[in-house]
């Protein structure tokens, strides 16, 4: 079907979906953060749960949003953490995450309008 080929680009191309995208019905690789704000979506995802290193460059990333007056809730922080360790593209309908991309230059996110 053209949702298992969706979803199967996307782990080829290392992206992680937001909360938002699940709402939508999208499918795919996610964080648990987003299975948390989205429950219905456990179904036919892969999760990833965060790692010590996660937290501390949430941390390293809440402290620089901070300091150009940007910051942004603590789960999208958490989901943009993981994103950014594992050098995956995070696909969103939540322009909060611009701010990130303000910060880190290398932090990869595909807004979707």
């Amino acid at each position: 079907t053209m949702a298992q080929r969706d979803e199967t680009k996307r782990q080829t191309a290392n992206e992680i979906l937001d909360t938002s995208m699940l709402i939508d019905g999208h499918r795919g690789q996610t964080t648990v953060f987003s299975i948390i704000e989205f429950p219905p979506a456990i179904t036919g995802c892969f999760v990833i749960w965060p790692t010590r290193e996660d937290y501390d460059t949430a941390v390293l990333l809440a402290t620089k949003l901070r300091l150009v007056g940007k910051p942004i809730g603590c789960t999208d922080i958490l989901i943009a953490s993981i994103c950014f360790n594992r050098k995956a593209t995070l696909v969103t309908k939540d322009t909060d995450f611009s701010a990130v991309m303000g910060v880190e230059k290398t932090f990869s996110c595909k807004i979707i309008k």
